[in-house]
């Protein structure tokens, strides 16, 4: 009989393989966190930078919802970050346009 420690061993070793295009998601998700990181410090002083600091969560939140529903295979995580990218993009559109 197998312990329980040995089985969650064989479950931690598990490689991912991973395609391209989820590998150019998974660099976009951290350039996107960067990015998102300068342009939050650079609002501080810049009021006109949130615009662009919004417009990189939306993308970054699409990007995460994509990740976890390929890579993770995290469907219900999915739909949380699609309608958090879907909340703040209107929250964009009002702002530009209201």
């Amino acid at each position: 009989m197998k312990s329980n420690l040995q089985i969650n061993n064989k479950k931690d070793n598990k490689k991912i393989e991973l395609n391209k295009i989820q590998k150019i998601a998974l660099l976009s998700q951290l350039l996107l966190i960067f990015a998102i990181i300068v342009s939050f410090i650079m609002s501080r002083y810049v009021i006109e930078l949130t615009l662009l600091m919004n417009t990189y969560l939306v993308i970054l939140a699409f990007v995460m919802a994509y990740t976890n529903y390929t890579i993770y295979k995290r469907k219900s995580i999915s739909i949380i970050y699609l309608i958090l990218g879907a909340v703040i993009l209107v929250d964009i559109l009002l702002g530009i346009f209201g």
